[in-house]
């Protein structure tokens, strides 16, 4: 099985939670839930990271998505456990020392204040494959410059021309061609109906008796290739930082 496959399915679940720089860019999930132009394609999730590449001939863009994973922390447990001994023995001390007890209750409120888990962001590299007609937006318009260099502020008609004529759509209308390394991008995944749900047996083509490894395996990458996730439509949401002042 192809480790695009299984790094895009694992990422396209909505249950993700991301955090961390890209948060900002996270909008409210898109209304649309199926491509106009792929009857039999669904929703398959949404992803939102960071352009590392672009693969024009290709059509694939490979993104570096944060996922926010719970991490045992031992020092807290450890603390806590420490605490409790205490504790104990305090409280079975005679004749009674309260300040042991006072010393031993305030070392529990102080472990039972460390978290037993922290948050902890995992990167992850994968490859999203980009339909044909797969819809390109960008959050802020294209700017365009004049004879000086100086970037020129669209007129409201301008404005208007660059949203384009579907008011479901978000920001403003952009190319394959804009999406950059470093940009912060929004993609929607879809799938065919159907798929997903376990692998199918391949079976040999009509006409054709029975296939050597060789053929299996590639036309088993063919049906992988053919229903994995795929991006309906990008928003560019954030262009890349500027560079540091003198550099």
């Amino acid at each position: 099985m192809r480790r695009t496959l299984g790094w895009v399915m694992a990422l396209a679940v909505p249950a993700i939670l991301l955090t961390g720089p890209f948060v900002s860019a996270q909008k409210k999930p898109l209304d649309k839930d199926l491509d106009k132009n792929s009857e039999k394609m669904i929703r398959a999730g949404q992803l939102v990271g960071q352009v590392v590449s672009v693969y024009e001939d290709k059509k694939k863009i490979r993104l570096k998505v944060g996922q926010v994973v719970q991490e045992f922390n031992p020092s807290a447990a450890q603390a806590m456990q420490n605490a409790q001994v205490q504790l104990a023995q305090a409280q079975r001390q005679r004749p009674i020392n309260y300040q042991s007890i006072r010393s031993a209750q305030l070392a529990m409120a102080q472990a039972q204040a460390q978290p037993l888990y922290k948050a902890k962001m995992v990167w992850q590299e994968g490859e999203v494959q980009v339909m044909d007609d797969a819809i390109v937006r960008s959050r802020h318009p294209r700017l365009e410059f004049d004879d000086k260099g100086r970037p020129k502020k669209p007129t409201p008609k301008e404005l208007k021309e660059l949203k384009g004529t579907d008011p479901k759509l978000p920001g403003y209308k952009a190319e394959f061609g804009d999406i950059q390394p470093e940009q912060v991008i929004m993609v929607q995944l879809v799938r065919k109906k159907g798929a997903g749900g376990g692998a199918a047996p391949v079976k040999a083509p009509k006409g054709k008796g029975k296939m050597k490894e060789g053929e299996a395996a590639d036309l088993l990458k063919d049906v992988l290739s053919e229903n994995e996730p795929q991006a309906s439509m990008i928003v560019i949401e954030r262009e890349p930082a500027p560079p540091p002042a003198g550099k």
